[in-house]
């Protein structure tokens, strides 16, 4: 489930049962890689070498951070992660 409140995009982390908010990063990384490839295909088929290549290097990187700054979001803090498990071998 999304919410957006205080203009921050949130979703319920069923297993740690906490609010996150999802990372500005990620959804800036994936719109620049989907724009770099148009602009990669668009040039391919122009047949524009050198502006291809540097489209191409772009949207390498882009996807590459969005993976990234994708995972960063997915797999939470590893400190927060063992607190959550502590308090609930406490229990």
């Amino acid at each position: 489930m999304l919410v957006l409140k205080n203009n921050k995009l949130l979703y319920y982390d069923v297993d740690n049962k906490i609010w996150r908010c999802i990372m500005k990063a990620h959804k800036y990384w994936s719109i620049g890689a989907i724009v770099t490839m148009v602009g990669t295909f668009y040039t391919g088929y122009k047949g524009l070498k050198a502006a291809h290549k540097y489209f191409a290097f772009g949207s390498l990187i882009c996807m590459i951070m969005a993976v990234y700054s994708g995972h960063k979001m997915i797999s939470g803090n590893k400190r927060t992660r063992k607190q959550v498990e502590n308090t609930k071998a406490e229990e």
